[in-house]
């Protein structure tokens, strides 16, 4: 028996992102695109509710989501918020908050396994 016959691979989307920054609390927050595809609403809404649950049950049965930024990687924990947001909290000393606050176009691409329905983590950019 193969791997391929007793799990499922991942089956990634990339999902775009809106940021919204919260500068005292070292947080960003991210929303879905109002450009979004109904699917993309539904994978969204779906792993957010997976997240939520996550946090609710100690993290049981399901790895963290974890937020990156252009020069590191896995920086921060990504937590479920109210309205189907995500939030990113940068402890004091953590690489890369002021880097991405500093420049203006700041997004977000969310990952998120359609298989599982869970979010498999967070990128922040800035466009051009």
């Amino acid at each position: 028996m193969t791997l391929s016959q007793t799990e499922k691979l991942p089956a990634p989307v990339a999902i775009d992102g809106v940021v919204v920054t919260d500068v005292v609390a070292r947080s960003l927050g991210v929303r879905l695109s109002e450009t979004a595809s109904g699917y993309q609403r539904l994978w969204w809404k779906t792993a957010h509710q997976q997240l939520k649950a996550a946090v609710e049950n100690g993290w049981a049965n399901h790895p963290f989501v974890w937020a990156s930024t252009p020069t590191a990687y896995q920086v921060a924990h990504v937590q479920p918020a109210d309205f189907s947001m995500l939030t990113v909290h940068f402890p004091v000393g953590t690489a890369g908050f002021s880097e991405l606050i500093s420049r203006p176009g700041l997004y977000a691409i969310a990952v998120i396994d359609r298989n599982s329905s869970r979010f498999l983590s967070v990128k922040f950019l800035h466009r051009g």
